[in-house]
């Protein structure tokens, strides 16, 4: 009986709450509708009595009274039915409200319909800005009949679910041995391991606790169950997704776990995975099974931490560290071991140590120049002063050089550590070109090598979206390292067009970029030898030498065609290159054989950032 009623009242109070929000949902829809309408005439002549035929027109289809307010609450247009209420005022707090943006709803009594109404308010947008609201009110007259005859038929259902139940209970009540049963099979489910099980609990006699019980333990073991094997599951998947290889053995030497990357590590996918059952002692085979089974056996043995470092596959590098697995109480439960791939950190450690001992020569070689001059002049070596002013022309040479190499290697430790920030904004490439080119023309003219700025004469360009300096010094490093290896008589020339941003081909579209080209006749790089022409001092051939002026005529020997880019070759300024670039946002390369001369590329953003609407 208290079922029923709690049901029926329950189920009263969720169709009233049904009902109540199908209209309002159905007003907001309504309203939406009419904001739009009445926004977009308002743009037209002869607005109000447009407006005016709206309101009338949708006060007749939804029978519901329209109210349109200026922005300060007044209502100004109404349906004909509804015209005593132009003048009347929204509330200052409901009107602010629309304004910012919001649909206002609210349910009150009314006196002049003698009943409730409800009333969805919804902003006006002309231009992009609140000009006002838009107000539907509906009686909840049809709701309320609608409600009745809901409540009437739930009376009814109420009724004979009450003689139902009587019935059923009636007859339940004859049935003793019912419940006993559902409670055995219930415990016998829980022996077969199935823990959710659900007892009906009828009454509060002694087999309605028994019930209860019953049921609050299936759901206990059920909860206990789950949370184990969920806890069980997300170790596991850890173990089994990360980078580095794991292996777990018990305390007797039998292997427990090795996910996937310890499998590809020992060089087996057979190897012992989470099911377990094979021993330490059966990795063997190759240094890397061997090396891990003696880091787990130490491990177990010593009850310490073991590291061991072996090479693997393909000549990975491998580290091996194992450590014990001890118990509350200090015991040894077994060991763990992580294999992990240092050959990318052995590999950057060498490379740094290669770049102190390059920057150490690179700083040695002027500074070593500077000193034998200085040494000659102090010693009075130079017999003229023509002699003494060449000397002193070289130093200067050297110490310009010096100067380039450390803001090269200032600029590409800024780069590399993010703190360079570029300032962005629409460039000229034409211009920019031009400017470069202009600088480097006497370092051309004196070699005699002819340098040219096609960039905007092919093709009509764009402006694009670059640090104007960078770019400046992406193009200056490029025509440097072009015309230093470029023979006398050679040509050297820069041009642009538009591409795809995906490389598709040429074409000026939405998503497009300029694609800028460093042309060249000179020597031409080995195939071989392109990937790694981006490092720092990389040296394209170390037995080709370049010349600088030296002492009394001669020349001082440096290796050959380096990723260089300012002045008399830092071997830096394609590393630069590079990180600008990317730092734009833009894709470089190069095409180079050997005797016929190279084209370096870069390529740079048409457009800038998006700006949100305003």
């Amino acid at each position: 009986m208290v079922t029923v009623l709690v049901s029926g009242s329950l189920l009263s109070y969720f169709v009233s709450n049904y009902l109540y929000r199908e209209q309002r949902e159905r007003l907001i829809v309504q309203a939406q509708e009419i904001s739009f309408l009445v926004g977009a005439a308002l743009a037209l002549p002869g607005s109000p009595a447009a407006m005016l035929r709206l309101a009338d027109t949708f006060e007749r289809l939804l029978g519901a009274a329209v109210w349109i307010t200026d922005a300060s609450g007044e209502v100004v247009i109404t349906s004909p039915r509804f015209r005593q209420d132009r003048g009347r005022r929204l509330p200052a707090a409901e009107i602010e409200r629309v304004l910012a943006g919001k649909t206002v709803v609210h349910l009150q009594y009314d006196p002049q319909v003698r009943e409730n109404v409800l009333s969805v308010a919804i902003p006006i947008w002309v231009n992009g800005r609140p000009a006002g609201a838009v107000v539907v009110r509906s009686p909840l007259t049809g709701m309320a009949a609608t409600w009745q005859g809901i409540r009437r038929e739930l009376g009814r259902a109420a009724l004979l679910a009450v003689v139902f139940a009587a019935l059923v209970g009636l007859t339940l009540s004859r049935r003793i041995s019912g419940p006993v049963r559902e409670m055995t099979a219930a415990t016998r489910k829980l022996a077969a391991g199935q823990y959710r099980v659900n007892v009906p609990v009828r009454g509060d006699d002694e087999l309605a606790e028994l019930a209860g019980a019953i049921n609050e333990l299936s759901e206990r073991l059920d909860n206990t169950i789950a949370a184990l094997n969920r806890e069980k599951s997300q170790t596991q998947a850890i173990l089994t997704s990360i980078a580095e290889g794991v292996i777990a053995a018990g305390a007797r030497g039998e292997v427990l776990f090795a996910n996937g990357p310890a499998r590809r590590l020992l060089g087996c996918d057979d190897a012992p995975d989470q099911d377990g059952g094979a021993r330490l002692a059966e990795l063997t085979g190759t240094p890397v099974r061997e090396a891990a089974r003696e880091a787990l056996m130490r491990a177990l043995t010593q009850n310490q931490a073991v590291q061991i470092q072996v090479e693997g596959l393909g000549g990975r590098q491998l580290a091996i560290v194992a450590s014990p697995v001890r118990g509350s109480a200090g015991e040894s439960q077994g060991a763990v071991a992580l294999l992990r791939d240092i050959s990318e950190e052995i590999r950057q450690e060498r490379n740094r140590r290669e770049f102190l001992a390059s920057v150490s020569h690179e700083l040695k070689t002027p500074l070593t120049s500077i000193r034998g001059f200085l040494q000659a002049l102090v010693d009075k070596v130079a017999g003229d002063e023509k002699e003494v002013q060449r000397y002193h022309r070289l130093m200067l040479q050297e110490t310009i050089r010096l100067t380039r190499l450390v803001n090269s290697l200032l600029d590409l430790s800024r780069i590399e550590s993010g703190v360079l920030q570029l300032h962005l904004q629409p460039v000229d490439l034409g211009e920019l070109a031009d400017e470069a080119v202009n600088q480097m023309l006497p370092e051309s003219d004196d070699k005699g090598v002819s340098l040219e700025n096609k960039v905007g004469v092919e093709e009509e360009l764009p402006l694009v979206w670059a640090d104007r300096d960078r770019v400046k010094q992406i193009l200056i490093n490029l025509l440097d390292n072009a015309v230093r290896h470029t023979p006398a008589g050679g040509q050297v020339e820069v041009s642009a067009h538009l591409v795809s941003s995906r490389g598709a081909g040429p074409g000026a579209g939405a998503d497009t970029e300029v694609e800028v080209h460093v042309r060249d006749t000179g020597v031409g790089i080995p195939a071989e030898e392109l990937p790694n022409i981006w490092e720092r001092f990389y040296k394209v051939d170390k037995s080709r030498r370049r010349y600088v002026e030296g002492d009394a005529g001669g020349m001082s020997d440096r290796s050959g065609r380096e990723a260089a880019g300012e002045g008399s070759g830092t071997g830096l300024g394609l590393a630069i290159v590079k990180e600008l670039v990317l730092l734009h946002g833009g894709r470089l390369g190069v095409d180079s054989e050997p005797g016929r001369g190279s084209d370096f590329w870069f390529t740079l953003p048409v457009q800038g950032p998006r700006r949100p609407p305003e």
